[in-house]
C-alpha cells in the first residue's frame, strides 16, 4: 500500500500544477520526499533479498559473521565515538579562537565532526586544517590589534597567510597543539581502535567457522517455518489476511473466554455435589459409633461359637 501511495504520488507530480513546486530546489516538496522514502525502502528491500542465501550451506554461515560483526561494531562505534567528539571540539575550539557571528552552531558542529571522521580513512587535509587556521584568527578586531595598521585590507593580504599566523603567539601555540591533537588521534584511532576491530572481527569469524554446521541447520529451518507461516496472498493484498487474523484471534479469544466460565460453572457445581454427599460432623459419629458396635457383636458372637 505504501509502495502504491508513492507511485501515485509520483505520477501526480507530472503534472503542470505540480512542476514548479518539483523543480523549486529551495522547497523540499513531498516529490522529494518520497523519493527519497522509495530509495531507503529499496536499500532495506535489498539488505532483505539476501535472506534467501541463508540457506546456502557456504553464504548462509557468512551471512550469520555479517550479523555479528554488526553488533560489535555498533558497539565500537561507541569507543570511536569518545576519541572523535574529544579530537573535533578540541582542534576546532583551537583553530577558532575568536567567535564569529555570522557562523551557524549546527553547521560548525556537523563539520568538525565529518572532518575528524574522514580524518580516520586518511583523509588528512593539511591544507584545510591550515585554511581553517587562518580563518579563524584573521578577524577585523585581531588584525587591527596585532599588526597596528589601520588599513585591515592591506594587513589582510600581508599577514592573514599560516606563515603570518604562525609568528604571533596565540597563532604559533594554537597550530602546534592542534597538529599534536590531530598526530594523537590518529595514533589512537587508526592504530589502536582500527587494531582492535580486527581482533574483534577474527574472533568472531573463528566462532563462527567452527559453528558453521549448526549456524546452517538453524538458519535453514528459521526460513522454512517463516515461508510456512507467511500469508499465501501477495503483497499489499497480504494486508487482507492479517485482518482477518487478527478477527479470528479476537474470536477465539471470546469463545474461549466463554468456555473457560462454562468451565468454572461446572467444577463449582461438582464441588458443591461432592460437599453435599459428605455427611456432617454428628452423623459422621454417629456412623462410626456404630460401625464400632457392630464390630464388637460380631467379636462376641465368635467367642461364643468357639
Amino acid at each position: 500500500l505504501f509502495g502504491f501511495a508513492i507511485k501515485a504520488e509520483l505520477v501526480q507530480s507530472d503534472s503542470e500544477a505540480h512542476k514548479s513546486e518539483r523543480y523549486n530546489l529551495a522547497v523540499f516538496s513531498s516529490y522529494h520526499q518520497y523519493r527519497l522514502i522509495a530509495s531507503l525502502c529499496f536499500a532495506f528491500y535489498c539488505f532483505t533479498f539476501m535472506r534467501m542465501f541463508e540457506i546456502n550451506s557456504k553464504m548462509g554461515p557468512k551471512l550469520f559473521m555479517i550479523r555479528r560483526m554488526s553488533i560489535d561494531l555498533f558497539f565500537f562505534i561507541f569507543l570511536l565515538l569518545v576519541f572523535t567528539m574529544t579530537y573535533c571540539i578540541a582542534s576546532e575550539a583551537l583553530m577558532y579562537p575568536f567567535k564569529a557571528e555570522d557562523t551557524k552552531l549546527d553547521i560548525t558542529i556537523f563539520s568538525a565532526i565529518k572532518r575528524a571522521y574522514l580524518n580516520v580513512f586518511g583523509d588528512i587535509n593539511v591544507d584545510g586544517i591550515n585554511g581553517k587556521i587562518v580563518e579563524g584568527h584573521c578577524t577585523d578586531d585581531s588584525v587591527l590589534l596585532t599588526w597596528k595598521n589601520h588599513n585591515i585590507s592591506a594587513s589582510r593580504t600581508k599577514h592573514c597567510n599560516i606563515a603570518g599566523i604562525r609568528e604571533t603567539v596565540v597563532g604559533q601555540v594554537n597550530y602546534s597543539f592542534t597538529i599534536v591533537l590531530l598526530c594523537l588521534y590518529l595514533l589512537f584511532v587508526n592504530i589502536m581502535l582500527i587494531n582492535l576491530l580486527i581482533a574483534i572481527f577474527s574472533n568472531t569469524y573463528a566462532d563462527s567457522e567452527a559453528k558453521s554446521g549448526i549456524i546452517y541447520k538453524t538458519q535453514r529451518a528459521e526460513v522454512i517455518l517463516q515461508f510456512k507461516e507467511r500469508p499465501w496472498l501477495p503483497n499489499p493484498l497480504s494486508l487482507l489476511y492479517f485482518i482477518g487474523l487478527l478477527i479470528k484471534k479476537l474470536f477465539d479469544k471470546c469463545v474461549c473466554k466463554k468456555k473457560t466460565l462454562q468451565e468454572s460453572d461446572q467444577k463449582s457445581e461438582q464441588t458443591n455435589s461432592i460437599f453435599q454427599c459428605i455427611p456432617s460432623i454428628p452423623d459422621r459419629g454417629r456412623m462410626c459409633r456404630d460401625i464400632h458396635t457392630k464390630e464388637e457383636a460380631e467379636g462376641c458372637v465368635c467367642d461364643i461359637a468357639s
